[in-house]
């Protein structure tokens, strides 16, 4: 459509945005890394969102030698303001009617939902076996229903494959992969998923996290993020990965959020985090695809609730009523109804004088002193309407 990456962000940053969507093959800003991971001359160019979604850091170096010309650099404030989706198809000659489709599912998602229970499935190969527990805890932040599978004898391409049947509203995997396919341990067939089995077999899944390296290079056709997204059935709606080498960490923030949070909302607040917005060979790479507004359907946690008191202070029955109020999407689990609790009256003094009338001049000084430029005197703490304990009438001395 002939508009720039300076272009789009200059309208980002308007007053008032809290996240955007990008429909159909819209720029991307490309980010150069070199010797990352302690590799020496191991050199990346890869599209970042972060550049769309930092509205007031600095992006320089553009590396005019490669056609994509790519930032080197990025400083000043670098944290994200706002969130950013793409609804980038896998295959461009059929993003018009990929698009269409994948409205309609949505829109069928939001008013209808599907037939997917509020579980979570976290499937860990070999490499990251050791932390698939630490890992699930953290996905449980926003899914108490949540199976975790990590057994090395057990995960492979054809397990894996398997469990799409069972259906999952949210499917955290972990396994090395490229922008085409996940290799499982052992890499035999058997230890392998495509981008045609998904496209194929349609996983019944709603959500993703792909710990998937490349698995979320939108600009190649066919990338497999995209057809998880894209497939023709009710299900696919969002998905994070990244594009380069590196995946999702510090999984508890992303979750946290997200039990009270829409996607985006909690990509970004994931992304705040100063260990991962900094990390560019590691966390450089992560994007969104799918809508971003969407929020899951957790079974409800403390998290999910927050309460006032009412009355605010504690009156005279030293009786008070919590009121709960639900906060983000959720059913079942964790319930509150309104309940009176006990609290502690401090009320005024106790040697305050009960008198009918209202007080004209309230003052702080001690019983006993001259008040109201000496017209008055504080007789003692009289109990009529007195706006806070610490203030006493000041009485007229009668000539």
């Amino acid at each position: 459509n002939g508009c720039t990456k300076e272009e789009i962000k200059s309208i980002l940053k308007e007053k008032g945005t809290v996240g955007a969507v990008f429909v159909g093959d819209l720029p991307s800003a490309w980010y150069y890394t070199n010797g990352c991971f302690g590799w020496s001359g191991n050199i990346e160019i890869f599209p970042t969102d972060l550049y769309y979604m930092d509205l007031n850091g600095v992006w320089g170096g553009e590396m005019n030698d490669y056609e994509e010309k790519p930032f080197s650099s990025h400083t000043g404030n670098i944290k994200p303001e706002i969130f950013v989706a793409r609804l980038a198809t896998p295959v461009e000659s059929e993003e018009i009617d990929l698009l269409k489709m994948y409205f309609k599912k949505n829109h069928k998602f939001r008013n209808f939902g599907n037939n997917i229970s509020n579980n979570s499935l976290s499937y860990i190969d070999n490499d990251w076996s050791y932390w698939a527990k630490d890992w699930g805890k953290q996905v449980g932040l926003a899914y108490q229903s949540s199976t975790v599978v990590n057994d090395m004898e057990t995960t492979n391409g054809f397990d894996y494959k398997n469990r799409w049947r069972t259906g999952y509203e949210h499917l955290l995997v972990a396994v090395h992969s490229n922008y085409y396919q996940h290799f499982f341990d052992p890499s035999t067939e058997n230890g392998r998923a495509s981008w045609v089995e998904v496209k194929e077999e349609k996983p019944a899944v709603n959500f993703y996290n792909l710990f998937a390296c490349s698995n979320a290079l939108y600009t190649v056709e066919n990338y497999m993020a995209g057809w998880y997204i894209f497939q023709d059935s009710d299900y696919g709606l969002t998905a994070v990965g990244s594009t380069k080498t590196g995946s999702m960490l510090f999984f508890d923030k992303f979750y946290e959020s997200l039990s009270v949070n829409n996607f985006g909302i909690a990509f970004r607040d994931w992304l705040s985090g100063e260990n991962v917005y900094s990390d560019k060979c590691w966390f450089g790479g992560m994007v969104m695809i799918g809508d971003p507004t969407l929020k899951s359907t957790a079974t409800c946690t403390e998290s999910h609730w927050k309460y006032t008191l009412s009355p605010k202070t504690c009156p005279s029955s030293g009786k008070q009523t919590k009121v709960w109020t639900k906060v983000g999407k959720c059913t079942g689990g964790v319930n509150h109804t309104n309940e009176t609790i006990g609290c502690n009256y401090t009320g005024r003094d106790s040697a305050c004088i009960k008198k009918k009338g209202t007080c004209k001049v309230w003052e702080t000084s001690k019983i006993g002193a001259l008040c109201n430029n000496g017209t008055g005197r504080i007789e003692a703490n009289l109990c009529m309407s007195n706006p806070s304990t610490k203030y006493r009438c000041c009485v007229p001395i009668k000539k």
